[in-house]
């Protein structure tokens, strides 16, 4: 009598419960992906591109379809040259920021950190100023966004203290010592009496100029 050769039915039977497993973690995992992203707002760009790579299973596009019924403030396209946005620099918040493409978490939390220090951005420019933003980088994001003016933060030169000029990102000690010394032994009726003090060059005063006011009635 001719015995039957088991070894191939369990060998199947193992590979078949492996798949099951894979599967059914997969399935688990991804849910969670989704939940996360209603929950606390992850990108759509990094879960789509997370689906890319699984491009093969079959539900990709019922789950790209469920994640288009969150609105969008703002719709990416592939294409990253084909991008355009009309965003204000000083009003825009860090998840629309981070929302972007070149801008993740950290270069968010950077940008956002450096816009309050310095009271806003009086020019789009200053993006570059911001650790990470790179020429490259800042040349096809610049057209992304607008200045409105009306949200600069002031200093008011007359009245402040020494470590509110001190903690402007335009003034270093040295110079903040210097105005600070000037204020005590003299009477400020305008900006301007700042630009002539020493360790203030033509280079500073054009930055830090838009940042000053006068508060107070002589």
């Amino acid at each position: 009598m001719k015995l039957r050769d088991t070894t191939n039915d369990r060998n199947g039977d193992n590979l078949y419960h492996l798949l099951s497993i894979v599967i059914v973690v997969f399935v688990s995992l991804l849910a969670r992906v989704i939940q996360s992203y209603r929950d606390s707002q992850i990108r759509r760009v990094e879960i789509v591109e997370l689906l890319d790579i699984l491009y093969d299973v079959d539900i990709h596009v019922s789950v790209v379809s469920i994640l288009q019924q969150r609105p969008q403030t703002i719709s990416l396209n592939k294409n990253q040259n084909d991008i355009s946005f009309n965003l204000s620099i000083n009003s825009v918040d860090s998840v629309t920021l981070e929302s972007l493409p070149i801008f993740g978490p950290v270069l968010t939390s950077r940008t956002i950190k450096f816009r309050s220090a310095l009271g806003g951005f009086v020019s789009v420019d200053q993006l570059e100023e911001v650790y990470g933003i790179d020429s490259a980088s800042f040349q096809m994001i610049k057209d992304w966004f607008y200045v409105d003016s009306t949200l600069i933060d002031q200093i008011c030169i007359d009245t402040a203290g020494f470590k509110t000029l001190l903690s402007h990102p335009y003034l270093d000690y040295k110079t903040t010592k210097q105005i600070y010394r000037c204020k005590k032994h003299n009477t400020i009726n305008n900006v301007d009496f700042i630009k002539n003090q020493p360790y203030i060059g033509d280079s500073l005063w054009m930055k830090i100029e838009p940042y000053l006011k006068i508060c107070s009635i002589h």
